[in-house]
């Protein structure tokens, strides 16, 4: 046993005397031939090495590599791993028997003991590398056709979110005197933004449940589109919701919930968009699909910003505070429609096509090996689990958090914050001037 488990460990490929029994009836057989000849004693050796070889006689000196073994008896190989030198010994006797399973006993526990070592010291880094090498890799798509409706459900997706989530905040200061109306200027728009922060908090759980929808539940194409329904609404409701003069503070109430619900979209929008892009992508287009969905999510400010610039140009700052900030709210109404076409007119990711059709095989697999019992984990674990339960994933987490953390606040400030400064609270410029310098920025 302890020579087929070396073998097994240091990958031998020797099929020559693995059963010991075998070796002591081919022995018997033949010391009741007629063999004489008291058998060599062995050695003990106190260095804490493999016992010596027993000198074979007939044969002189100790090394025995190469020689052929005398009697016609079968031979063991016994394959040091550090050094993977080959030794072979005769086995004319029972007691050169023993001496052979005590060699292969001291290589199991050297190894057993090297390798435990080994994952002591090194353990640890050897299992981060080997996920880390497996989340690098580009495996092949081969579902993957390049739709143009997929990418352009994804793209569009991501202009239409964006742009209801970044209308709140160029039009922080109007919304800020008709819903806190009571505070200062100031307070007014610390307020306001503090209203937006709050989507900001749900876009984590947002990620986290249209994950789920998208992987589980309802599949890649459809979690879009309940997306799209989940913003539309609130923006359409923000822009007819009763101002603080009209029904207290039941107005501010709302305005957050319905933030909470805008926010919880796009963080579902967001990952979907990619997932489902880049899963319709071929493996030479992966990359510039992946980078368009990106950098449609600027595309949405871009739309916010010209929308709001067209409703100060269009308005007297009058109207602008009294009702004219709703109309950027109501243009969502009207962009729904279109978008909804296009995801409609988008494939379902292949992905979850066949997903789908193992899900009826792979309940019967469970069923019958216990498929839990054996993986120790359970069944349908969350992808929040399996993000929080590897620490090579934690580790890219807490990185990605803090290298996004730094660029969008950066952006936020920019884009956001700085027309708002400039105008309302320093009065350097009007709002229709700062609005079109952002606008070109």
């Amino acid at each position: 046993e302890s020579e087929i488990a070396a073998s097994n460990l240091h990958g031998r490929n020797d099929t020559m005397n693995t059963n010991f029994s075998d070796i002591l009836k081919v022995l018997d057989e033949e010391n009741e031939g007629g063999s004489t000849g008291a058998p060599p004693k062995a050695e003990t050796n106190n260095s804490g090495g493999p016992p010596p070889r027993a000198a074979i006689p007939g044969n002189a000196g100790d090394n025995l590599t190469g020689l052929e073994p005398p009697h016609g008896a079968p031979v063991a190989v016994c394959v040091e791993p550090a050094l993977s030198s080959t030794t072979i010994m005769d086995m004319p006797s029972t007691s050169l028997a023993e001496e052979y399973i005590r060699n292969s006993r001291f290589l199991l526990n050297k190894s057993t003991s090297t390798d435990a070592g080994n994952e002591d010291e090194f353990g640890t880094l050897s299992a981060l590398k080997k996920e880390e090498e497996n989340f690098y890799q580009t495996i092949s798509n081969e579902h993957g056709d390049d739709n143009i409706w997929g990418l352009l459900s994804g793209v569009c997706g991501n202009i239409y979110e964006w742009y209801d989530f970044a209308v709140y905040g160029l039009l922080a200061a109007e919304i800020g005197a008709a819903f806190f109306p009571n505070a200062s200027k100031s307070m007014q728009l610390i307020q306001s933004f503090g209203v937006y922060a709050v989507a900001f908090l749900m876009r984590p759980l947002g990620a986290i449940g249209f994950g789920e929808i998208g992987d589980r539940i309802a599949g890649r194409k459809n979690a879009l589109v309940i997306s799209i329904i989940l913003i539309t609404v609130p923006s359409v409701l923000m822009g007819i919701l009763p101002t603080y003069d009209t029904i207290g503070i039941a107005a501010p109430i709302l305005l957050v919930i319905f933030r909470m619900f805008q926010g919880l979209s796009v963080g579902g929008q967001l990952a979907g968009s990619y997932v489902l892009s880049i899963e319709q992508s071929t493996d030479s287009n992966r990359g510039f699909r992946g980078s368009i969905c990106d950098a449609s999510s600027v595309g949405g400010f871009f739309v916010a910003s010209l929308v709001t610039n067209i409703v100060r140009a269009s308005l007297t700052e009058e109207q602008v505070n009294d009702w004219g900030w709703r109309i950027p709210f109501w243009v969502s109404l009207g962009l729904a429609p279109i978008l909804y076409m296009i995801v409609n007119n988008s494939e379902e990711s292949k992905f979850w096509d066949e997903r789908a059709k193992q899900k009826t095989d792979e309940e019967i697999i469970r069923t019958e090996i216990n498929i839990e019992e054996q993986s120790g984990e359970p069944e349908g674990t969350s992808a929040l689990y399996d993000l929080l339960n590897s620490k090579f994933r934690r580790r890219q987490l807490i990185g990605m958090i803090g290298v996004l953390s730094s660029t969008s606040s950066s952006f936020y400030m920019l884009f956001l914050y700085c027309p708002i400064y400039l105008s309302t609270l320093r009065g350097l410029l009007d709002e229709k001037e700062a609005d079109f310098i952002n606008l070109a920025v």
